[in-house]
C-alpha cells in the first residue's frame, strides 16, 4: 500500500486542494523524505535513533534501527519533534 491517499483540506480552509498525501505509515520512500526534512540536526538525528531504537525493542525486540518499518519511523518521527499523541 505505498503511494498516496486521498485527504481532506483542512477544517476551515475547504477552497484550499490538498490532493493525495503521503503514505507515511506503509510507504517507506515518503518517510525517508519526511526524516530527511525534519531531522537536519545531529542532535536531532540521535535523538530520532535512540527513540526508534526504543520502539522496535519494545515492538520487535531488536534495535537495529534500519530494519524499522514505516509506521515504526512515523511514531518515532513524530514523538522527536514533539507532534505525538497518545490515545
Amino acid at each position: 500500500m505505498m503511494g498516496t491517499i486521498p485527504c481532506d483540506p483542512p477544517i476551515g480552509n475547504e477552497d484550499f486542494w490538498w490532493g493525495n498525501c503521503p503514505n507515511y505509515l506503509h510507504d517507506l520512500n515518503a518517510m525517508h523524505e519526511a526524516e530527511m526534512m525534519c531531522l537536519r540536526s545531529i542532535s536531532t538525528m540521535e535523538s530520532y535513533r535512540a527513540v526508534l531504537k526504543e520502539i522496535l525493542a519494545r515492538t520487535h525486540a531488536i534495535e537495529l534501527d534500519f530494519c524499522a518499518c514505516a509506521a515504526n519511523r512515523a511514531e518515532a518521527l513524530l514523538k522527536t519533534i514533539g507532534k505525538w499523541v497518545e490515545y
